[in-house]
């Protein structure tokens, strides 16, 4: 049976990495969860410590994944950021698509919170269908399931990629290895991306990385940020958070 380790790239997550491990705490797959810090300046590293996690020093995001990846022991690897809510069903179903031959699992995201969001991620989700049926493989990489082997043989992340970097994975290991879309049982994210900016200018900004990466283009032109949010937005999606051992949220997220 192959083993599931799970990497959280980190920054200041104090107000969403309690709700991302809690959920993870209700599948019995992972091995091991490992936390790759950039030097939080919150409880970060106390909340991870406490919830059993190793807790490494990282870095921007392609960095920190490659180094938890590098630290971890599973045969498949889950790549999630620290605003990720996924059920054990979405784990489960999963690691089943790896251990049938799979190199990796581009999830369907479902945002908490915006109908704005809803739509993109919608759209988004949509569009890298249609775009698999050409053979591109596109993807949101908040959730990311890969299998140790086919990381390996394209080199991991591209670290001198500071956005985009999970587009041009999954594009990457599509060449090598079958990529799978996992839509049964969505992952959650925090629309905290787009509270915080334009969401038609975010939107925007993951078409443009898509498209570099797809003409395999190694720009950013918009580089990645990683702002720190607050805890009004934080408390916004309090009431409308999916169960833990569901995937429904209690109701429609329309904040």
């Amino acid at each position: 049976m192959l083993t599931l380790s799970v990497v959280i790239p980190t920054r200041n997550e104090a107000l969403w990495l309690p709700r991302t491990l809690g959920a993870l705490a209700n599948s019995k797959l992972p091995s091991e969860i490992i936390v790759v810090d950039n030097y939080s300046e919150d409880a970060t590293r106390v909340i991870a410590t406490t919830a059993g996690c190793s807790v490494l020093n990282g870095g921007l995001p392609a960095f920190a994944r490659n180094f938890g990846m590098a630290a971890s022991t599973g045969d498949i690897v889950l790549f999630l950021d620290a605003d990720v809510v996924i059920s054990a069903d979405a784990i489960t179903e999963a690691a089943a698509a790896i251990s049938a031959g799979a190199g990796c699992v581009v999830f369907r995201h479902v945002p908490i919170g915006s109908r704005t969001a809803s739509v993109a991620f919608r759209f988004l989700h949509h569009a890298a269908e249609i775009l698999a049926l050409i053979n591109i493989h596109v993807g949101i990489g908040s959730a990311l399931m890969v299998r140790r082997d086919c990381f390996a043989a394209i080199g991991g992340f591209n670290e001198d990629l500071t956005a985009g970097e999970d587009i041009d994975l999954i594009l990457r290991i599509s060449r090598i290895a079958k990529t799978t879309y996992q839509g049964n049982f969505p992952v959650y994210v925090s629309a905290r991306r787009f509270r915080a900016e334009n969401p038609i200018g975010y939107l925007c900004k993951v078409l443009l990385w898509t498209v570099l990466r797809i003409a395999r283009i190694p720009l950013d032109i918009i580089p990645y940020s990683w702002p720190r949010y607050t805890a009004g937005t934080r408390n916004k999606e309090i009431a409308i958070e999916p169960h833990r051992k569901s995937d429904r949220p209690r109701r429609t997220p329309d904040i």
